[in-house]
């Protein structure tokens, strides 16, 4: 990623906390951004609590409820919106949140956290297991 000037890190600091706010920012609209920038440290940092602002400012789950992940190997793509759904998911629970991944047998997916750095922790990719 590009070097910033103290003037510019500091406009982008006040258009992301901006964004966290603004009902025209979508939810995972932070996360594409971090990724397409290959953005790291606080600015990675940053675009990841506009995604979890986002993401409870649509309001909560009040009701026990369960995710159910399958791991097999033509799953691939389905586990990346697994580990989205988790981390959004978990961020509104106000209720226990039940995760299951599956292929051959089931296993709980228990992440340390409500973010998706957590979540793809938790559910690696589809040849390793936790």
């Amino acid at each position: 990623m590009c070097s910033t000037t103290p003037s510019s890190a500091a406009l982008i600091e006040r258009k992301l906390g901006d964004a966290k706010t603004d009902r025209r920012v979508s939810a995972y609209k932070a996360k594409v951004a971090a990724d397409a920038a290959g953005a790291t440290g606080a600015i990675a940092d940053a675009l990841e609590s506009v995604t979890d602002a986002r993401v409870k400012a649509k309001g909560r789950i009040t009701r026990p409820t369960a995710l159910l992940l399958d791991k097999s190997g033509s799953m691939n793509v389905a586990l990346e919106v697994g580990r989205q759904l988790g981390a959004m998911i978990s961020a509104v629970c106000a209720a226990d949140l039940f995760a299951y991944a599956f292929d051959s047998i089931a296993y709980a997916v228990e992440p340390k956290g409500q973010s998706l750095a957590e979540w793809e922790k938790a559910l690696p990719g589809h040849h390793g297991r936790r």
